[in-house]
């Protein structure tokens, strides 16, 4: 690590707001590994990932009058192995990616899915339909619009 990016984490803290109501620190999640997710750093360039990730939850909350439950922000390498993710998953944060888990309590996650394929513009949409959860990426090179519904 170099010194540059240790500046980036000090004024990076997990106290940092994105949104009126929202941390930065609730990025980093993990219900299997809480103890992993606790030593995810965040850099000045996932700020501004996070904080459009976070305003398409907001809007998601605003829209549908419930609350979103964060299941997969940020992943560290060790966190990313400890659960079996791939190496090139938009939930690394590198380079231009960054992607979101999440669902949203007593709503229909169908019309949650739904919703985002018609008005927003991103990366990767995916519903896990069996597990009840969205899988939500930022838009980067050579992944746009990407959706589906699985199992």
């Amino acid at each position: 690590m170099k010194k540059e990016d240790l500046i980036d984490v000090l004024k990076i803290s997990g106290n940092t707001l994105l949104t009126k109501h929202t941390m930065i620190n609730t990025f980093a999640i993990s219900d299997s590994y809480p103890e992993e997710a606790k030593k995810i750093m965040f850099f000045q360039n996932d700020y501004i990932k996070c904080y459009f990730l976070q305003i398409w939850l907001d809007m998601l909350e605003k829209e549908f009058g419930a609350l979103v439950r964060k299941l997969s922000g940020k992943r560290n390498d060790s966190l990313n192995k400890k659960i079996g993710g791939v190496s090139t998953t938009a939930h690394s944060y590198k380079d231009l990616k960054a992607a979101i888990d999440f669902y949203m309590l007593d709503i229909d996650m169908d019309k949650v899915y739904k919703y985002i394929v018609k008005r927003f513009v991103f990366g990767e949409c995916f519903y896990y339909r069996k597990k009840n959860f969205i899988h939500l990426t930022l838009p980067f090179k050579d992944n746009l619009m990407q959706y589906n519904i699985i199992g």
